[in-house]
């Protein structure tokens, strides 16, 4: 019964965040010291500098017990940004389908989180500021220093960036042998 989203969403940059608690999300920061700072940076550059919308959202598995952190995303965003309206916060447990919302949105930004491997697939320029086990792998943009993450971050929100046939490939591939073949 989750939605995709509404207008505010369409060509929006989607922040899509890990599970802070991810293993293989530790130590992989290249740009930043921590996942606050690269959200609050990530945040503050795309409003200062685009007119796109940034969507910020909770890895969903936190909904479930098993999955929760005692991360305040929500409140970190309301001390940085107040009310700001072009800064959506889309909580785990918000109806709201991570998938439908790839198909609005026209860059993803990641740290670590499968949906970068998920939005490349699917045709959506995804950028990240990480050492992530598949920012190497051609698919994504990948920055690291500052300024070089900012160029990206612009570029992507002005639609410069395209996802080839080729990229769309390898993220398939990529999906398949760390989601489908880990399993076994």
């Amino acid at each position: 019964g989750a939605g995709g989203g509404d207008a505010r969403h369409d060509g929006a940059v989607l922040i899509a965040l890990n599970s802070s608690w991810d293993a293989a999300a530790l130590g992989l920061h290249t740009v930043f010291q921590n996942n606050a700072e690269w959200i609050v940076e990530t945040v503050r550059h795309l409003l200062a500098s685009t007119a796109a919308n940034v969507i910020v959202r909770q890895h969903p598995a936190e909904r479930l017990p098993i999955g929760a952190t005692t991360d305040d995303y929500g409140a970190l965003l309301r001390r940085h940004f107040g009310d700001e309206p072009r800064l959506h916060f889309i909580a785990a447990a918000d109806s709201i389908n991570s998938y439908a919302l790839l198909a609005r949105v026209a860059l993803v930004v990641t740290y670590t989180s499968t949906i970068g491997i998920e939005a490349a697939a699917l045709g959506k320029p995804v950028v990240s500021p990480s050492n992530a086990y598949y920012t190497g792998l051609g698919f994504v943009w990948k920055a690291d220093d500052l300024a070089g993450y900012q160029a990206l971050l612009e570029a992507g929100a002005a639609g410069q960036l395209q996802v080839t046939p080729p990229m769309r490939e390898d993220a398939h591939l990529c999906y398949y042998l760390t989601q489908c073949c880990n399993w076994f």
